[in-house]
């Protein structure tokens, strides 16, 4: 390989590495006893939540749940395909993932955050977030129970940073849930 192609590569690299929001921290932050929020919307990977009086909308890192609703087509026709089902059946899917987190979270949890923007079609920020309930990830047990695929923004942990050895664990999880036709991969 040449050098130019080499440097090349490297700065291509470089340039599409996640930029943080303006007010993103690099630590992290940690909100307990939070609960699930009302809200016109939610599914398996983004939710409303309310924690210390305040209200938030997070989006869990490394994972991707079918969607609950059919505003976008084009999502809805990729995730039926990367699930291996029919189109029609990816809100049904959806809807599933979306049943289990509620369960999932139904006692309170707790969220570590460093802030980093989530996007979203909410007019409320939406932030990126690990959830845990007794040390349980819940990105973990989604993917665990083939409701969730392993896709989006990945993070060092706050312990760690062990961000590839977790997406190792997850795709090992999916492509056992996918193998025991869990879940999503159950159609």
């Amino acid at each position: 390989m040449s050098l130019r192609v080499l440097l090349t590569s490297i700065l291509t690299f470089i340039a599409f590495l996640p930029l943080h929001a303006e007010n993103s921290s690099p630590h992290w932050v940690e909100l307990e006893h939070c609960i699930l929020s009302k809200s016109d919307y939610s599914d398996g990977d983004s939710f409303h939540v309310s924690c210390a009086g305040k209200n938030y909308h997070f989006r869990l890192y490394f994972v991707d749940c079918p969607e609950t609703d059919t505003r976008i087509p084009e999502r809805n026709a990729m995730q039926a395909h990367v699930f291996g089902i029919a189109a029609k059946e990816i809100i049904a899917a959806g809807e599933k993932a979306h049943a289990f987190t509620r369960q999932f979270l139904s006692d309170g949890f707790k969220i570590l955050t460093k802030w980093e923007d989530a996007r979203g079609d909410s007019k409320q920020q939406r932030f990126y977030a690990i959830v845990l309930v007794k040390n349980k990830n819940l990105a973990t047990e989604l993917v665990r129970h083939g409701l969730a695929r392993v896709y989006g923004k990945p993070t060092d942990f706050p312990d760690s940073a062990r961000c590839w050895e977790y997406r190792r664990e997850l795709k090992q999880l999916e492509k056992q849930a996918r193998s025991q036709s869990l879940g999503a991969f159950s159609h």
